[in-house]
């Protein structure tokens, strides 16, 4: 939550051991509830992961959540697990105008 108005850098990281040569790894932003950034990378066989970041304009007591998703368009019944620790994910927030 933002506790004053201003600009800020936002963003999160995140890793997972989902195995699949057609699987695309998502990293999400949203603000109030809606979602404004997202980006897909590819995932190939092994671990992966992704990682997005944008600046914004936020109100006081706005709000931004950071999530994960994967698309397998294999339609298999792969199973994944995200990787948790300070190292591999994380979201951020910080006030910088």
């Amino acid at each position: 939550e933002a506790p004053v108005a201003g600009r800020y850098l936002v963003g999160c990281q995140w890793f997972n051991n989902y195995a699949s040569d057609y699987a695309r790894v998502g990293a999400h932003i949203k603000i109030n509830g809606s979602t404004k950034y997202q980006s897909y990378v590819i995932q190939w066989e092994g671990a992966a992961g992704n990682n997005i970041s944008t600046i914004v304009n936020l109100s006081a007591s706005d709000y931004v959540e950071f999530f994960g998703s994967i698309y397998d368009s294999n339609g298999t019944s792969n199973s994944w697990t995200g990787y948790g620790g300070a190292i591999e994910t994380y979201g951020y927030g910080y006030l910088i105008g």
